[in-house]
């Protein structure tokens, strides 16, 4: 289900996402850092805080950040960015930021975004998914064939009078 999520969630950022800008509040580096789905709250969470799957990885580059909706309600999140974005930007700069409409609280960095990531998961997932339908379609036909002749076979042999007629 996560992995639904996830691409359901960069779907809406590729679909529906709204623009506005965003000012950096703070940024951090940690060392041996993770990234968390479903356990912190932040956008990148998916599912139950508390719940989740973490990968270690080295040093996580972060910025918190603030922005507005479009109803004026301000909102703060973090967003997970690169080594080069991190160092450009300071506390008070003004970065380009991506929320749902119908989820205000998730939001990205215009520098998270992802650009072909759900069709590149389609165009990957929607071929191996067919390929392995018709093999398993193939497979199964040649097995029930092979067992259909085996058993025809027994049930032949052991009543001869039943091949005469």
């Amino acid at each position: 289900m996560t992995a639904f999520r996830m691409f359901w969630l960069d779907w809406q950022y590729h679909s529906v996402a709204r623009k506005t800008d965003g000012t950096v509040l703070k940024k951090w580096k940690s060392a041996g850092s993770s990234i968390s789905y479903g356990s912190t709250g932040t956008s990148r969470s998916f599912g139950a805080k508390g719940a989740g799957v973490n990968v270690s990885l080295g040093s996580n580059y972060t910025i918190r950040y603030q922005y507005r909706t479009a109803l004026g309600v301000m909102r703060e999140d973090e967003d997970d960015v690169s080594r080069s974005d991190w160092e450009r930007v300071q506390p008070g700069d003004v970065l380009s930021v991506f929320y749902l409409p119908k989820l205000p609280h998730h939001s990205r960095l215009s520098t998270g975004m992802r650009p072909l990531l759900p069709l590149t998961l389609f165009l990957l997932g929607a071929p191996m998914t067919f390929l392995g339908t018709l093999g398993e379609f193939f497979i199964v036909g040649d097995l029930r064939k092979k067992y259909l002749n085996k058993h025809q076979t027994n049930s032949t042999n052991r009543h001869p009078s039943a091949a005469k007629s």
